[in-house]
């Protein structure tokens, strides 16, 4: 199940685009379901790619771009998919369930990032 979408600045942070198809995202109990708060969240989970990939043992992390910054590409909490695509400035951010299956969700996220 697809439970939203968000597009966001990967230098800034900015909100460019979001979309949920459940409440907050399919995210439990967050602390609130502006859009703008969990698109912060994602960014500083983003800017901390690189320690936090260490850490849990559910996130994945790639070296990406020329600055070799680390990006993100996965993290599951709470029975929730959190996948990334970078795309120059666009980051984008797909949140789906874990058995959507490796396969279709980064098929998912690749078609989405190439269609923006």
């Amino acid at each position: 199940m697809l439970h939203g979408v968000m597009a966001l600045c990967s230098k800034s942070g900015g909100l460019f685009y979001s979309k949920a198809f459940t409440k907050n995202f399919g995210l439990p109990r967050a602390a609130s379901s502006d859009s703008h708060n969990i698109a912060s969240l994602i960014f500083a989970l983003q800017l901390n790619a690189a320690s936090l990939s260490p850490s849990l043992p559910s996130a994945e992390a790639s070296e990406q771009g020329a600055k070799g910054g680390a990006c993100l590409r996965s993290v599951e909490m709470h029975g929730l998919r959190v996948l990334f695509g970078r795309e120059g400035r666009l980051l984008v951010a797909l949140f789906v369930d874990p058995e959507l299956g490796d396969s279709a969700s980064a098929d998912l996220l690749t078609d989405l990032v190439a269609s923006l």
